[in-house]
């Protein structure tokens, strides 16, 4: 018996690692409500085979890896006295792991909600579980601000693994420079759910849909369905077991073992523990097969392949871009409502505020963070949302999955108001202005007339007495009725309420507003004598429809922008029922670019939005703004609004569109801007991290198009320029690159393109985002020998442009 299968391994494999988890989608194969409260049983049912399995031989131990750590705490904080000592006994005893991350996420976190998913367990339940490997799985691409976070925490192992095979074949170890001199071991694999398992089974298991737990027609696996352990069985999988690991010693593979992981085969995802694999692997060292087979935990089994691969890894820096942040594009309201959110977490955290309050605010900013933390979680729907996006279990998912971005930005805006109310107490009648940003603000302050309870004509400074008219604006008049067409703008599409009601909004300038200064207005009944406005410093050079195309101001030696500034731009499928390709298996196979191209060129199209008016202007003493109506065949409206300073150089940029409902369309929308120079490659950043196009990028990673920030800078010569797209969270250079599998970096990187919406996806993500959408960009120039370009700075700059000043009418 101890001679069977003890013939030659050709591949040079003689040991396999097996780690087994549930992989953690946070909905996808049922509402997330139910997710969560599964994942705690799944615990517990490890928890209990580990302390059933206790005392039998070594090899039948079980062994369980916490993927994530949010359901541990949860689980802790819900668990008896007894089952927390059980459970981190076992941790100590090396049966269960939990690992550093709370879930898997897909690449749009903040600096400060990577900190928050490092610091997720209370340090006390962190130092009894003592995390030692960061884990993301399921996704294709992990931010370097991700791995830097995880190692001041201590963390020197980090496994991807991925979904697809988009990312460099043939290496699994490898050695990141993450930066500052520091570096992790990385273990990249494809797969997660099946690498242990196909080594032992023709095919899958798990059959028809992705059940939820709900579906009684079908059941997890038990004895005899998979993992056998009589003779016959286990000589037929030892068999494909050696073809298999052939076939991965033929690609390449270097070491003498190998670490693969397995969930339960039930679903893939959000599966509970197998007990089938501890007998399985037991039975397998029992008569003496090789490759031996050893049951353990993520770090063991890292350790141990690291050991294997001593020296002889390959070694790489820089980005890890991830190949499916596209389907974040698929939802720009919520998107956008969680940059909003996160911009006011930054403006309560300014030091400007009582401390009393804040300290008392520490919980609800903690519940927000953790909220928009999680929002960045990978899964989004369910594997319904694109074939059937209209069911219960899609919208349900979707609408659970809203709330993250929605609740956090509504509980940040009322913490906001409160410190705002609180600094504000003693300061006496009038329309105070407080910057809590890093950087000064110069611009318009706007509020609704009726605010002031009064007629006002203008506004003078409490300091200074200096004092300015106001300007009055047309706006919306909630309630009130319509008289005539001309009350109701172009974008008001339901016209219930007329919108172009004059003087409903009213505007006031302020100037130079320092970091961190409250600045007090008292309203006016008359007017001042009109000023003098700011001499007009910027040349602007019109194009078609006389929307300008290039803007200079003096002191520059290039333009501002150059060619688009605002352009709309779509790829879309030219098929009737709207082709989707996948950017990591990808529908464009080609070996070659030119080949993916043409192919791509084939069944998509690129195409331009189209003047519906020309461009109308009006200039103030302090700017000059340009609105226009755009068409485009696959928007109700279009409608871009820029406004120009003139007496420094930045502009602000809003578009308006109507997306119309089109389930059946594949697309992808940009807003396009040109810059005046050729091979000045931006800087990026992702999570606080920056980096460079065309600078270190791990081989193999998306090129394609890039999750940020929000922003990206140019460095020339003569002066830095500043691409701010609040609303947004990727771009693309050169032209719409999506499903070309990009090799290199694009060249023509002073051609930006904000990807505003995409719904190529064909699963998780909704399919169907329509209706209004808005989108804020902004660019700003300043001279070089002003400022350098540092993460600090940068964030202080983007943050300042994209968020004006707190207002309140005392």
């Amino acid at each position: 018996m101890a001679g069977i299968g003890k013939e030659k391994l050709m591949a040079g494999i003689e040991h396999v690692d097996v780690v087994h988890f549930t992989h953690t989608d946070f909905g996808y194969t049922d509402h997330q409500i139910v997710c969560t409260e599964s994942r705690i049983k799944y615990i517990d049912m490890a928890l209990d085979l580990v302390l059933q399995n206790k005392n039998k031989p070594p090899q039948r131990h079980f062994y369980w890896t916490c993927e994530g750590s949010e359901p541990v705490l949860t689980w802790w904080e819900k668990s008896s006295t007894r089952r927390k000592n059980n459970f981190a006994a076992a941790v100590r005893d090396g049966f269960i792991e939990v690992t550093a991350f709370p879930f898997n996420q897909d690449g749009f976190a903040s600096a400060e909600e990577w900190e928050k998913m490092l610091n997720w367990l209370p340090d006390e339940l962190w130092n009894k579980v003592s995390p030692k490997v960061a884990m993301q799985i399921d996704v294709n691409g992990f931010p370097r601000a991700g791995a830097l976070a995880a190692y001041r925490k201590g963390i020197r192992y980090i496994w991807l693994g991925t979904n697809g095979g988009a990312l460099f074949n043939g290496i699994w170890a490898f050695k990141w420079n993450i930066g500052n001199r520091q570096s992790v071991f990385a273990w990249n694999t494809r797969g997660y759910s099946t690498p242990a398992y196909s080594l032992f089974h023709e095919e899958d298991w798990r059959k028809g849909p992705i059940p939820e737990v709900s579906d009684t027609r079908y059941r997890p696996p038990v004895p005899g369905d998979i993992f056998r352990t009589d003779r016959k069985s286990l000589e037929k999988a030892h068999a494909l077991c050696i073809k298999r690991l052939k076939e991965i010693e033929s690609g390449g593979y270097p070491y003498n073992r190998i670490v693969l992981s397995s969930t339960n085969n039930w679903r893939g995802d959000n599966d509970p523990p197998l007990p089938l694999l501890a007998d399985f692997i037991g039975r397998w060292n029992e008569m003496g097969f090789s490759p031996s087979i050893r049951f353990t935990t993520l770090s063991s089994a890292l350790e141990e392949i690291r050991k294997a691969a001593g020296g002889e890894i390959p070694s790489f820096e820089g980005e890890w871009t991830d190949w499916w942040s596209n389907g974040t594009a698929s939802t720009p309201h919520e998107l956008s409502a969680s940059r909003k959110a996160r911009l006011f977490l930054r403006a309560i955290n300014s030091k400007m505020w009582p401390r009393e309050i804040r300290t008392c605010q520490e919980q609800e900013i903690d519940k927000t963070r953790r909220e928009l933390s999680l929002f960045h979680e990978h899964a989004w729907g369910s594997g319904f949302s694109v074939a059937i996006p209209n069911c219960a279990a899609s919208r349900g998912q979707c609408a659970e999955k809203s709330a993250l971005a929605y609740r956090p930005l509504a509980r940040a805006e009322k913490m906001l108001s409160e410190l705002v109310r609180k600094k504000l107490e003693r300061k006496g009648n009038g329309i105070c202005v407080l910057n809590p940003c890093k950087e000064p603000f110069s611009g318009w302050i706007e509020l609704p007339t009726d605010c002031l309870r009064g007629e006002y004509k203008a506004v003078r400074e409490a300091k200074t007495s200096n004092t300015q008219n106001l300007v009055f604006e047309s706006s919306w008049d909630y309630f009130g009725q319509i008289g005539s067409r001309k009350d109701i703008g172009s974008t008001n599409i339901p016209r219930v309420f007329p919108d172009q009601v004059p003087g409903k909004m009213v505007k006031f300038w302020v100037e130079n507003l320092k970091p961190g200064e409250t600045r007090k207005y008292e309203p006016v009944t008359k007017p001042v004598l009109r000023k003098k406005g700011i001499g007009n410093k910027v040349r602007i050079k019109h194009g078609k429809d006389a929307w300008p195309v290039s803007l200079r101001w003096e002191g520059m030696h290039e333009d501002l922008l150059n060619g688009a500034i605002g352009d709309f731009v779509s790829l879309e499928a030219r098929c009737p029922h709207g082709l989707r390709y996948d950017p990591v298996f990808g529908s464009f196979k080609s070996p070659t670019l030119k080949e993916r191209k043409m192919l791509r060129d084939k069944h998509y199209r690129i195409r331009e939005s189209a003047g519906k008016t020309r461009a109308v202007y009006e200039e103030n003493k302090h700017t000059i703004v340009f609105e226009q109506y755009l068409e485009h065949p696959r928007l109700r409206y279009l409608f871009r609004r820029l406004e120009i300073y003139k007496d420094k150089p930045k502009i602000l940029l809003n578009i308006k569109l109507y997306r119309k409902s089109a389930p059946e369309s594949a697309e992808v929308f940009y807003v396009k801007f040109g810059f005046p120079f050729k091979k000045v490659m931006p800087f990026l950043s992702n999570g606080g991290s920056i980096f460079q196009l065309g600078g270190k990028q791990i081989p193999g990673t998306c090129k394609d198009y890039y999750a940020i920030d929000g922003w990206a800078a140019y460095e020339t010569k003569k002066g830095h320029y500043l691409w701010n797209g609040s609303d947004s969270a990727l771009v693309t250079f050169g032209q719409p690159n999506d499903g070309l599998r990009l090799e290199e970096v694009p060249h023509s990187s002073e051609k930006l393109l904000a990807i505003v919406y995409n719904n190529m996806w064909w699963t998780n993500f909704p399919r169907d985002s329509y209706g209004d959408m808005e989108f804020n960009f902004a660019v700003e120039w300043r001279q070089r020998n002003s400022m350098c370009l540092d993460s600090k700075l940068l964030q202080n700059w983007s943050s300042a442009v994209s968020m004006k000043p707190a207002v309140a009418v005392i």
